[in-house]
Protein backbone atom coordinates (compact mmCIF):
# COMPACT_ATOMS: atom_id res chain seq x y z
CA UNK A 1 0.00 0.00 0.00
CA UNK A 2 1.33 3.41 -0.90
CA UNK A 3 0.66 6.14 1.60
CA UNK A 4 0.10 9.74 0.77
CA UNK A 5 -0.20 12.68 3.08
CA UNK A 6 -3.92 13.09 2.61
CA UNK A 7 -6.74 12.55 5.08
CA UNK A 8 -4.94 9.38 6.17
CA UNK A 9 -2.77 11.28 8.65
CA UNK A 10 -5.11 14.12 9.69
CA UNK A 11 -5.77 12.67 13.14
CA UNK A 12 -2.11 11.77 13.60
CA UNK A 13 -0.99 15.28 12.59
CA UNK A 14 -3.44 16.84 15.02
CA UNK A 15 -2.08 14.69 17.81
CA UNK A 16 1.50 15.54 16.82
CA UNK A 17 0.83 19.24 17.27
CA UNK A 18 -0.94 18.69 20.57
CA UNK A 19 -4.52 18.90 19.37
CA UNK A 20 -7.14 16.25 19.91
CA UNK A 21 -10.20 16.61 17.70
CA UNK A 22 -13.15 17.17 19.99
CA UNK A 23 -15.47 19.28 17.88
CA UNK A 24 -16.17 20.13 14.31
CA UNK A 25 -16.02 23.58 12.77
CA UNK A 26 -19.39 25.24 12.38
CA UNK A 27 -21.13 23.92 9.25
CA UNK A 28 -22.57 26.10 6.50
CA UNK A 29 -26.01 27.47 7.28
CA UNK A 30 -27.69 24.95 4.93
CA UNK A 31 -26.23 21.85 6.64
CA UNK A 32 -27.48 20.85 10.12
CA UNK A 33 -24.60 20.47 12.58
CA UNK A 34 -25.91 17.25 14.07
CA UNK A 35 -28.59 15.46 12.10
CA UNK A 36 -30.65 12.98 14.13
CA UNK A 37 -30.85 9.42 12.86
CA UNK A 38 -33.93 8.51 10.85
CA UNK A 39 -33.63 4.72 11.07
CA UNK A 40 -35.94 3.58 13.90
CA UNK A 41 -33.93 0.59 15.19
CA UNK A 42 -30.36 -0.68 14.97
CA UNK A 43 -29.33 -3.90 13.25
CA UNK A 44 -29.17 -7.05 15.37
CA UNK A 45 -25.70 -7.67 16.79
CA UNK A 46 -25.35 -10.92 14.80
CA UNK A 47 -25.50 -8.94 11.53
CA UNK A 48 -22.87 -6.37 12.53
CA UNK A 49 -19.33 -6.89 11.19
CA UNK A 50 -16.62 -5.56 13.54
CA UNK A 51 -14.33 -2.88 12.12
CA UNK A 52 -11.46 -5.29 12.81
CA UNK A 53 -12.89 -7.74 10.24
CA UNK A 54 -13.29 -4.96 7.67
CA UNK A 55 -9.74 -3.65 8.13
CA UNK A 56 -7.74 -6.84 8.74
CA UNK A 57 -5.85 -7.77 5.59
CA UNK A 58 -2.95 -9.83 4.38
CA UNK A 59 -3.03 -8.14 0.95
CA UNK A 60 0.34 -6.42 0.31
CA UNK A 61 -1.55 -3.37 -1.01
CA UNK A 62 -3.59 -3.16 2.22
CA UNK A 63 -6.93 -3.68 0.48
CA UNK A 64 -9.82 -4.94 2.59
CA UNK A 65 -11.04 -8.47 1.96
CA UNK A 66 -14.55 -6.98 2.04
CA UNK A 67 -13.96 -4.31 -0.64
CA UNK A 68 -17.01 -4.07 -2.89
CA UNK A 69 -19.34 -5.59 -0.31
CA UNK A 70 -22.08 -3.85 1.66
CA UNK A 71 -21.56 -4.21 5.40
CA UNK A 72 -22.97 -2.95 8.68
CA UNK A 73 -20.54 -2.00 11.45
CA UNK A 74 -20.48 0.05 14.65
CA UNK A 75 -17.99 2.39 16.27
CA UNK A 76 -17.36 5.55 18.28
CA UNK A 77 -16.85 8.74 16.27
CA UNK A 78 -13.30 9.93 17.00
CA UNK A 79 -13.05 12.81 14.52
CA UNK A 80 -15.32 14.80 12.20
CA UNK A 81 -14.04 17.05 9.41
CA UNK A 82 -15.50 19.15 6.60
CA UNK A 83 -18.91 19.65 8.19
CA UNK A 84 -19.42 15.92 8.67
CA UNK A 85 -18.44 14.75 5.20
CA UNK A 86 -15.32 13.02 6.56
CA UNK A 87 -15.68 10.96 9.71
CA UNK A 88 -13.43 8.54 11.58
CA UNK A 89 -14.92 5.80 13.75
CA UNK A 90 -13.21 3.26 15.96
CA UNK A 91 -14.03 0.20 18.05
CA UNK A 92 -14.40 1.37 21.67
CA UNK A 93 -11.53 -0.86 22.85
CA UNK A 94 -9.12 0.52 20.23
CA UNK A 95 -6.04 -1.35 19.12
CA UNK A 96 -4.75 -2.39 15.70
CA UNK A 97 -7.23 -2.70 12.81
CA UNK A 98 -9.89 -0.87 14.89
CA UNK A 99 -10.43 2.36 12.91
CA UNK A 100 -12.46 3.13 9.78
CA UNK A 101 -12.99 6.19 7.59
CA UNK A 102 -16.50 7.23 6.49
CA UNK A 103 -16.74 9.42 3.39
CA UNK A 104 -19.89 11.51 3.04
CA UNK A 105 -22.15 9.58 5.40
CA UNK A 106 -25.89 10.22 5.23
CA UNK A 107 -26.08 11.60 8.78
CA UNK A 108 -23.62 14.08 10.26
CA UNK A 109 -22.52 12.64 13.63
CA UNK A 110 -20.58 14.33 16.43
CA UNK A 111 -17.39 13.24 18.17
CA UNK A 112 -18.34 10.76 20.91
CA UNK A 113 -21.43 9.40 19.14
CA UNK A 114 -21.73 5.64 18.93
CA UNK A 115 -22.91 4.97 15.39
CA UNK A 116 -24.00 2.10 13.25
CA UNK A 117 -23.17 2.50 9.56
CA UNK A 118 -24.26 0.46 6.57
CA UNK A 119 -22.55 0.96 3.24
CA UNK A 120 -20.18 -0.36 0.61
CA UNK A 121 -16.55 -0.94 1.59
CA UNK A 122 -14.06 0.49 -0.88
CA UNK A 123 -10.42 1.44 -1.19
CA UNK A 124 -9.64 5.02 -2.18
CA UNK A 125 -6.14 6.54 -2.25
CA UNK A 126 -4.85 3.58 -0.28
CA UNK A 127 -7.42 3.93 2.48
CA UNK A 128 -10.29 1.61 3.42
CA UNK A 129 -13.55 3.53 3.70
CA UNK A 130 -17.31 3.30 3.59
CA UNK A 131 -18.67 5.81 1.11
CA UNK A 132 -22.10 7.35 1.60
CA UNK A 133 -22.93 5.00 4.46
CA UNK A 134 -26.33 5.20 6.14
CA UNK A 135 -25.73 6.11 9.77
CA UNK A 136 -27.87 5.46 12.83
CA UNK A 137 -26.78 7.26 16.00
CA UNK A 138 -27.06 4.72 18.82
CA UNK A 139 -25.88 6.93 21.70
CA UNK A 140 -24.11 10.23 22.32
CA UNK A 141 -21.38 11.58 24.60
CA UNK A 142 -19.37 8.35 24.78
CA UNK A 143 -15.70 8.44 25.80
CA UNK A 144 -13.22 8.13 22.95
CA UNK A 145 -10.99 5.08 22.72
CA UNK A 146 -7.65 5.80 24.38
CA UNK A 147 -5.06 6.91 21.80
CA UNK A 148 -2.56 4.13 21.20
CA UNK A 149 1.01 5.21 22.06
CA UNK A 150 3.23 4.38 19.09
CA UNK A 151 6.63 5.20 17.63
CA UNK A 152 6.49 7.54 14.63
CA UNK A 153 8.19 4.92 12.45
CA UNK A 154 5.27 2.54 13.01
CA UNK A 155 2.42 5.01 12.52
CA UNK A 156 2.18 4.37 8.76
CA UNK A 157 1.58 0.63 9.15
CA UNK A 158 -1.72 -0.61 7.69
CA UNK A 159 -2.97 -1.85 11.05
CA UNK A 160 -3.03 1.73 12.39
CA UNK A 161 -5.04 3.22 9.49
CA UNK A 162 -7.79 5.49 10.90
CA UNK A 163 -6.87 4.57 14.50
CA UNK A 164 -6.48 7.32 17.09
CA UNK A 165 -2.74 7.35 17.91
CA UNK A 166 -0.43 9.21 20.25
CA UNK A 167 3.24 9.74 19.48
CA UNK A 168 5.58 10.88 22.21
CA UNK A 169 8.99 12.56 22.35
CA UNK A 170 8.45 14.26 19.00
CA UNK A 171 9.83 17.61 17.94
CA UNK A 172 7.61 19.59 15.60
CA UNK A 173 9.61 22.08 13.58
CA UNK A 174 6.61 23.64 11.82
CA UNK A 175 3.74 24.04 14.29
CA UNK A 176 1.40 25.33 11.57
CA UNK A 177 1.91 22.42 9.15
CA UNK A 178 -0.29 24.32 6.74
CA UNK A 179 -3.42 23.63 8.81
Amino acid sequence: MRLSLSNHFIVLVLILIGCRPTATPPPPATVPAHTPAITPSPTSQSEVIPIFDIQLTDDPDGDSRLAGQTVTTRGIVTAVFEAGDRVFIQDPDGGPWSGLFLFRPTVKPAVGDEVEVTGRVREFNGMTEIEGGAITILSQGNPLPAPRPIATGNAAQEQWESVLLRVENVSVTNPDLGL
